[in-house]
């Protein structure tokens, strides 16, 4: 009875393959076949599901025949669900079942190969479809909802065209797993199929070319704003290096002066064609404040993360913190490291700025938080600082609650660095403190610039006296000022060179100015035309040549703490040298023949005073022989004494046993196993290991140093040039540290200078990331200007910090 039923189904099959092959020959010149979208992919749908209902009384090859124990009700439904193009079951949304054609008409046939295919009684054997049919089929589908097979281009071209091609492959589906392969191999040679394939590769063919249009025109439009972007980056990292300001006060479009930034952008313009277009038609400008302080803080970002790569290979670090007052009232905190920095094959010592930041507060608890957070944010480790330096206030330098103390707290290999340049401004403030003589000649040098530089007219009469007298270059007098370490010695300078103009301006205003003016200025010419005023001119001339010299060698970043040993013992040797009759008479010399030559009155010994009986105790004053006996000793020799009494005792408060021992174990080439157990024990070093390298270590330097007298940036170069770093560990450490201790605080001093220039009283309300970025850029220009070729990393970071990623990817 099966083998009948099956021997019927098949006569049937061929009966419908020949009345479909007759229907498609003469339907096929009237149908239109490529349409791309579907167009009447609704109306041709109705028809077909119409059709298909109308021969569903035939059996067809995707329905069960009544043989197969399958009702005709269940067929009905079967077609209705295929034509209808929906299912209330869950799927994979491609599967031919599944709605409209046109929803997934780029995905192509779907073709599972990791599904479990059902299997269904076909006469004696039970077959079902299997995932090889695929191989050579591109064109071939398969419904897991109806376990039927479907040609993918026949469904998608010519199943909206009622009569062209095989309701099997198009609507109804495939089923008839024994003769699959004959029958996959009919289909595949009909008329109808061969151009539902040629129609379907030319679509994939203009999808291909649409969608390869729109990535080049995205990759054009990326590529334009990126370029765009790199401009407007590389005109804000010049402006922040020249210190221009970006913002105008009125940066309308209507504006004529729009800002030094817009401004400049537009000049650019003018050379560059896509720059204009970019700016005066482009939707997007990126020219707004917002742009400009997100990108000013990308660079200062990428700056410090510069500074932070070269600090963490160099492995320890020195940390400098001095704070400062604002024109806003603000308290700025500076952040600079100190360390060694190996460039290519040479060792230089880098002192470097991080930043401003503000202080809500000045205690030491409160910095000392600030600068946990900010050695946090920039990821550098507190327990690699090996020394820090700050200035001699109680919250820097507190025994118990200083910044220093907290950082030793939980670094105790920190040393702290009192800063020389501060202790040496100390040093002379006391020294012109404690000398009578000394505080009034500096008195009125001070008076003397306030008056002549306090009026334009003044200053234009001094300035001409001073081209009559033939002075050829001329000189302005200098202020004095407690905080500026080197004011002193230009001031008496100033004056010392120009003293013949000054009395001439002092004149010229005592005899034809008007009252108050003429008054003040006879005043100053009698203080100053004295042999007193003169020889103190000469004596504080000298000496604080001395001290000016050593006090700019201290603002040099690569003095080491090793070279402060012998600067400090040179200006001690050269103020003891002087301190005797033979030069003091030579400077007294120097003041008479100056006297004589504006007709002063000679130098006399003042009358002597005779002390109340009700307050002598009964000791005689000293006696002097003469004028130039009581400035030799009572001035001079006294200066002299403060001076190098303060220096002995100032410069020798720092932590000098472990600055000493590092000098002597590193620079004098003396086995010492005391000093080295010392310095092992405070480093954590292997105390053995260290004298061994020391040892081989002595005995290498003396054949391959030339100097005598070579500093620590000498014996790290020696490294680096014979790699010496991996014969000698715990030596090139002892020379990193040593490296790394600071000698003042003269870089944030000069960051402090850089934050007037910034910070004006135009730019008061600047914000403080803006403020620091723009800092960054001004002060660290070597690093800002290695930017300049990395302009699309700071794009990428803008890209990637942004909600505009589509526009530059």
């Amino acid at each position: 009875m099966a083998a009948q039923i099956e021997k019927d189904s098949e006569t049937e099959i061929a009966r419908d393959s020949e009345s479909e092959k007759k229907t498609q020959s003469t339907n096929f010149k009237q149908a239109s076949l490529f349409t791309l979208w579907g167009g009447s992919g609704r109306d041709s749908a109705s028809k077909d599901s119409e059709t298909a209902s109308a021969d569903s009384q035939e059996p067809v090859e995707g329905i069960d025949s009544p043989g197969q124990n399958q009702n005709s009700d269940s067929s009905k439904q079967l077609e209705r669900i295929v034509s209808d193009g929906h299912s209330g079951g869950e799927s994979d949304p491609l599967d031919p079942a599944n709605g409209p054609i046109a929803a997934n008409q780029w995905e192509g046939p779907y073709q599972p190969n990791d599904v479990c295919f059902p299997s269904r009684q076909l006469g004696e054997s039970l077959r079902s479809f299997r995932s090889e049919w695929f191989v050579g089929r591109p064109w071939l589908e398969y419904s897991v909802k109806l376990d039927s097979a479907f040609c993918f281009p026949c469904r998608l071209f010519a199943a909206s065209h009622p009569g062209c091609g095989e309701p099997a492959f198009t609507h109804t589906g495939f089923r008839f797993w024994k003769n699959a392969t004959e029958r996959f191999r009919n289909h595949n040679g009909t008329i109808v199929h061969h151009s539902a394939m040629t129609a379907w590769t030319l679509a994939k063919t203009q999808k291909n070319s649409i969608a390869s249009q729109l990535s080049l025109s995205h990759k054009a439009q990326v590529e334009k704003n990126r370029a765009h972007l790199r401009t407007i980056s590389e005109t804000i990292l010049f402006l922040g290096k020249q210190n221009i300001p970006l913002r105008g006060h009125d940066e309308a479009e209507s504006s004529i002066n729009r800002g030094n930034f817009l401004e400049i952008l537009a000049l650019r313009a003018k050379d560059n064609k896509d720059l204009l277009g970019s700016l005066f038609s482009h939707r997007i400008k990126y020219t707004s404040p917002q742009i400009q302080n997100e990108l000013i803080s990308i660079i200062g970002r990428l700056i410090q993360e510069q500074i932070v790569k070269e600090v963490h290979d160099s492995q320890y670090f020195a940390v400098m913190v001095d704070e400062t007052m604002d024109i806003a009232n603000i308290e700025q905190a500076a952040v600079c490291v100190r360390y060694l920095s190996i460039k290519g094959s040479n060792a230089i010592i880098q002192e470097r700025f991080l930043g401003f930041w503000k202080c809500a507060s000045t205690t030491g608890e409160a910095l000392y938080n600030l600068l946990k957070s900010v050695l946090c944010e920039l990821t550098l480790c507190l327990h690699n600082v090996r020394a820090q330096c700050y200035d001699g206030a109680a919250n820097m330098r507190g025994k118990y609650s200083g910044l220093a103390s907290r950082v030793q707290e939980e670094e105790h290999r920190a040393l702290y660095i009192h800063c020389h340049a501060h202790q040496l401004n100390l040093v002379l403030c006391e020294a012109c403190m404690n000398i009578r003589e000394v505080r009034n000649a500096l008195d009125t040098v001070s008076t003397l610039y306030s008056f002549i530089e306090g009026s334009a007219k003044r200053h234009h009469l001094f300035h001409e006296i001073q081209e009559k007298l033939g002075i050829s270059r001329s000189v302005t007098l200098k202020a004095l000022c407690e905080t500026r370490w080197s004011c002193r010695y230009r001031a008496i300078h100033a004056v010392k060179l120009t003293y013949s103009a000054i009395l001439q301006s002092l004149e010229d205003i005592a005899e034809h100015h008007a009252a108050k003016s003429g008054a003040d200025a006879a005043s100053l010419l009698r203080h100053i035309s004295t042999f007193d005023f003169l020889i103190m001119i000469e004596i504080l001339d000298y000496l604080f040549a001395i001290t000016d010299s050593f006090s700019r060698e201290l603002q040099s970043q690569n003095l080491d703490i090793s070279s402060l040993q012998g600067k400090i013992q040179s200006v001690i040797d050269s103020l003891t040298c002087i301190r005797n009759g033979d030069f003091f008479h030579h400077l007294w010399s120097s003041a008479e023949k100056l006297a004589e030559d504006h007709q002063l009155d000679p130098p006399s010994e003042p009358r002597r005073r005779k002390v109340p009986r009700c307050f002598d105790d009964g000791s005689q004053n000293h006696d002097y022989s003469s004028a130039e006996d009581r400035y030799r000793t009572a001035v001079f020799y006294a200066t002299i004494d403060i001076l190098l009494s303060e220096l002995k005792e100032r410069f020798a408060e720092n932590d000098y046993e472990i600055l000493r021992n590092i000098n002597e174990v590193l620079l004098k080439w003396q086995p010492n196993s005391h000093l080295i157990q010392k310095l092992s024990e405070f480093y954590d070093f292997d105390s053995h290991q260290l004298e061994c390298e020391m040892r081989v270590f002595y005995s290498y330097v003396k054949n391959n140093i030339i100097k005598d007298t070579p500093s620590v940036l000498d014996l790290a170069q020696l490294f680096v040039d014979e790699n010496l770093n991996v014969m000698f560990p715990l030596v090139w450490k002892l020379i990193l540290i040593a490296a790394c201790i600071p000698v003042s605080t003269a870089s944030p001093e000069r960051s402090f200078s850089a934050l007037r220039r910034l910070k004006t009283y135009l730019r008061s309300t600047i914000g403080q990331q803006r403020l620091s970025g723009l800092a960054l850029m001004n002060i660290e220009v070597e690093v800002a200007r290695s930017l300049e070729t990395e302009l699309d990393l700071i794009v990428g970071k803008f890209a990637s910090s942004s909600q505009r990623r589509s526009e530059f990817y």
